[in-house]
């Protein structure tokens, strides 16, 4: 009898348990497989994502014309992970973006790790973590020349969330309508 219900704790727990996916994406990547030998492009990868998984961002210049809009939400020990690949910098620029009210990353959902990612040239914020957003980590990205409209926005915002961490992060170069400041 005791081996029995440890047998079906055990399969229970099995059930439970999730397999992360690394992914990886590049500037010239294609198709879906995602893989660090044939990456897919930034906006397939992060359509991908899963709780537990990484998406890993390949060095180089990801030209942003519209909002990346981050719906999915992670958990607790199994975070939804946008990384640079290990030794590069991946440049998210949204200067095809225009100056509206457009941000480059708009996270909707909890439990996300954004580390070692540059964001550039955001029309209104380069990360705006919406609503009741909570848990997110945001780590060793550098955010910066953001054009700020009427005093909103510029390189980070955070709206309603709760235990958001921002840790390490560069900061700088965010405009108000242009005049330099901010």
């Amino acid at each position: 009898m005791r081996g029995s219900i440890f047998g079906i704790v055990l399969l229970c727990c099995m059930a439970t348990i999730s397999h992360a996916t690394l992914r990886y994406a590049s500037t010239s990547g294609s198709g879906s497989t995602c893989s660090e030998g044939s990456p897919c492009s930034l906006t397939t990868g992060i359509g991908q994502l899963v709780a537990g998984d990484t998406l890993f961002l390949r060095g180089g210049t990801y030209g942003i014309t519209g909002p990346i809009g981050l719906s999915a939400s992670g958990s607790s020990g199994n975070l939804i992970k946008l990384w640079n690949y290990t030794g590069e910098v991946p440049v998210l620029d949204g200067t095809n973006m225009g100056t509206a009210f457009q941000e480059i990353f708009g996270v909707n959902g909890s439990w996300w790790h954004f580390k070692g990612l540059e964001m550039a040239n955001a029309g209104w914020i380069s990360l705006y973590i919406k609503s009741a957003s909570s848990n997110n980590i945001v780590e060793f990205c550098n955010i910066h020349h953001g054009f700020r409209l009427g005093g909103s926005g510029g390189g980070l915002q955070i709206e309603t969330g709760s235990n958001n961490l921002i840790l390490n992060n560069d900061l700088h170069h965010h405009n108000i309508n242009g005049s330099g400041s901010g």
